[in-house]
This record gives C-alpha cells, structure tokens and sequence, in this order.
C-alpha cells in the first residue's frame, strides 16, 4: 500500500464515523449534548445567562437573548447520520420534525426561515449547535423535514433569512 493510498484511507475511516451530513460539502462535528464542542467560559448576563464554546479552535457565544435577532446568509440542512443521536439541548435529534441547529441563538427558541429565492417559510425550534461549515456564509442548519418545507433538500443550501420569534415563543 502507498503512502498515499494509507492516508486516502485513515481519512476515510476518520470520517466515516458520523460525520459526514447529505447536504453538506464537507465534514462538521458531532455535536455534544449540552453545548456544541468545549464550554470556555459561562458569561454572566442580564437575564439569561451565555455560554462560549469552542469548536475547531473557534470560539463561539451564544446569545443572552433572541429579541430583535434577524440575519440573512445560507441555510443547509443535515438529517439520517445524526437522527437519533442527542443534540446540544440534550433532546434527541429527529430529521422529521422541524428542528435546527444554529451557533449563537439561545436554544429552545423558535426562529422562522424564509427562503428568498422561493418565498416559502417553516418554523422551527433551535434545539442544537451549527453549521460549523462554512462559516462565513452559512448561519442555520435545518432538519431534513425543514428542508423539506423549503425545497432545499436537492440544492443542499439555500438563501434565507432567519427572524427570531421572542425567547418564549412556541413552535
């Protein structure tokens, strides 16, 4: 076996384990219950309290609030290698119900998606941590059943813009 042909496949067994998403171009993370990734610190707020947690040496805060939070950017959508296996709020993700994972937004929160090509929306509960793809672009992971409502399932990403519907709200 070549040298080249051993590291083809270490990277293959490495990311074979789950961490391959459809939908997704290239590998994220396994997000861990409770938080995505490393908790660094727990910063005190007026209300609710953040947390900042550190994922492929990037640093993240999570948001004391969601009032007032709307942002425009990529959505993708992630669904079978992570149905069943627990999110960052702990539940249990399930690809069919209308679920997403975001970086910063509190969770248990709702947000409305609204995708810009299409106008077609879906609301949704953040109940986890991501995408920790693409960064710079991307601001929301969907469910697969999410997608679905969108018509991004295909596509993989979409434009839209994502409104926060209070802290309380219900989905």
């Amino acid at each position: 076996m070549t040298r080249q042909m051993f590291t083809a496949a270490v990277v293959c067994l490495l990311t074979a384990g789950g961490c391959t998403i459809v939908g997704y171009p290239a590998p994220v993370p396994t997000p861990a219950p409770g938080d995505a990734g490393r908790v660094v610190a727990d910063v005190p707020s007026a209300g609710a309290p953040t947390r900042t947690y550190e994922i492929f040496g990037q640093r993240y805060t999570t948001l004391a609030t969601s009032r007032g939070y709307r942002e425009t950017g990529i959505a993708s959508w992630y669904g079978e290698p992570f149905h069943g296996r627990p999110t960052a709020s702990g539940e249990i993700f399930d690809m069919y119900a209308l679920t997403a994972a975001h970086r910063t937004l509190p969770l248990n929160i709702c947000v409305e998606v609204e995708r810009l090509s299409n106008g077609r929306t879906v609301t949704v509960k953040v109940n986890d941590r991501g995408p920790f793809a693409d960064v710079q672009k991307r601001i929301i992971d969907l469910s697969f059943a999410a997608a679905q409502v969108l018509d991004l399932v295909d596509p993989g990403i979409a434009e839209v813009e994502v409104r926060a519907l209070g802290d309380r709200s219900s989905c």
